[in-house]
């Protein structure tokens, strides 16, 4: 009797042992997405594309235009304005208004300019769409310096990046029976945070105007800045090492400027031509190799020697292309460079060895069936893992097994992580705009603020509690 009771216990025992292996990984899981949201803060105000982001001390660093809409008389000179351009030359509006991107090849600029010469001519047929009732301008770009806190966003500082009298276009869109409207404006700002320095950038790009301004910011004093001149911010190299673009000879070139201890540039390094005018970069850390990415296409820039790669469509590991997404940047985290493959739905982990070679560390299957949204990113990594995109797709069935689809310019958040290697989670966050080298996320050093730029109007701001 007590040996048939002692077998029993055993059995019950190795069955509670056996339940709790297979139980492990949804613990684990749950713990994993046991990091809680709340909404802290909106703020309600024209935000350019370009960069969000915290600095080193927990200070939310945040672009925000200035938009007004014409007076009367304003309105009145702009529509005659309009009226004189409308009565030129088709072909030197389109000379105007399209122009050849560094690198572009010569089928992709002609249909840039059919489309544009296509456009001219209804507007010329239809002059009425040019003369709207309402016209809105964007006159002022600056950089907001908020801290948040229990009571609230605390503003700390306003500093000027741009002036000047730029157009301010609502767009109309029809997807799936539903009906977008977007104040479209072609400014650009934002901020890379370095070690000591901001560099705050403004673009502007329209048919009077086109250019980029830099103005250097003390990370210690707000009250503290200067003037860098007419280029791009890519990334820090380090505390001293700002990798820029500029213009030199009439062609983008990426410059490597070292900074003094006053903040004032000590030298110039030219490295090599630049790929493109809009850019992101990101430095592989214990390497003298940068990542530049536009769209689907990716460079890799060695410091060491000035020299940039050919264009790229995908990373080459083993034989295996990787298909990186066009509207996330490349995430560096915990050593390695985390990318998603967007055509196979697969998370990948990538080590970055020197002259640019890759080994694949770990990779993870990400559900996806034909036809569905597709994954991109990663865009951010919280404590407990990666934070994920998944683009919606407006879809339509083609056939019994066909289906196709477009793209709604919004992605949802989704939580993921490696070590448990589960199925991506929906987090309770709202869908965001998503555009190519933008940062629409950011999260605090001590990862208790989720800043979130949800669309052109507004930015959230999530308490993340663990």
């Amino acid at each position: 009797m007590m040996f048939a009771t002692r077998c029993l216990i055993d059995t019950f025992a190795r069955a509670q042992c056996r339940l709790a292996l297979f139980l492990l990984p949804m613990i684990l899981a749950s713990l994993a997405k046991a990091t809680d949201f709340k909404l802290h803060s909106t703020v309600k105000k024209p935000i350019p594309w370009g960069q969000i982001a915290f600095t080193r001390q927990g200070y939310l660093l945040l672009p925000v235009a200035q938009v007004v809409s014409l007076s009367e008389e304003e309105l009145r000179r702009e529509r005659e304005r309009r009226r004189r351009w409308l009565d030129r030359p088709t072909e030197e509006q389109v000379n105007e208004l399209v122009q050849r991107e560094p690198g572009e090849d010569e089928r992709s600029y002609r249909l840039r300019r059919s489309l544009a010469e296509l456009y001219l001519r209804w507007l010329k047929a239809n002059p009425h769409v040019a003369m709207p009732k309402e016209i809105k301008r964007a006159r002022k770009v600056e950089l907001l310096v908020v801290k948040p806190s229990l009571s609230g966003l605390d503003e700390v500082a306003r500093i000027p990046l741009w002036e000047g009298d730029i157009d301010v276009v609502s767009q109309i869109s029809h997807f799936g029976g539903r009906i977008f409207t977007k104040d479209m404006t072609n400014l650009w700002a934002g901020a890379i945070v370095g070690e000591r320095w901001i560099a705050a950038w403004a673009r502007i790009f329209s048919p009077r105007q086109r250019y980029d301004v830099t103005i250097l910011v003390n990370a210690q004093d707000f009250k503290q800045w200067s003037l860098l001149g007419e280029m791009h911010p890519l990334c820090w190299i380090d505390e001293k090492r700002l990798l820029v673009s500029m213009d030199k000879g009439g062609k983008p070139t990426l410059v490597e400027l070292r900074l003094g201890e006053d903040g004032k540039v000590q030298e110039e390094r030219l490295l090599a031509p630049s790929p493109s005018s809009r850019l992101s970069a990101t430095v592989v850390p214990e390497t003298n190799q940068v990542l530049i990415k536009r769209a689907f296409v990716f460079h890799s820039l060695d410091l060491e020697t000035g020299s940039i790669t050919k264009a790229q469509h995908g990373f080459k590991v083993s034989g295996q292309e990787i298909k990186i997404p066009k509207w996330t940047n490349f995430l560096i985290h915990d050593g390695h460079l985390w990318v998603v493959d967007r055509i196979r739905s697969k998370l990948y982990s990538l080590v970055l060895l020197q002259k640019a070679s890759l080994r694949i560390v770990a990779s993870w299957s990400l559900p996806r069936k034909m036809g569905e949204d597709f994954w991109d990113g990663p865009l951010l990594a919280l404590d407990s893992g990666l934070v994920l995109v998944r683009e919606r797709r407006f879809r339509r069935s083609l056939g019994r097994r066909a289906t196709s689809g477009t793209s709604t310019g919004w992605g949802s958040l989704w939580f993921f992580d490696p070590k448990t290697s589960h199925t991506p989670q929906p987090l309770p966050l709202p869908d965001i705009r998503i555009e190519s080298e933008t940062q629409p996320a950011t999260l605090s050093p001590d990862g208790l603020w989720l800043a979130l730029r949800v669309d052109e109007q507004t930015l959230q701001v999530w308490m993340v509690r663990k």
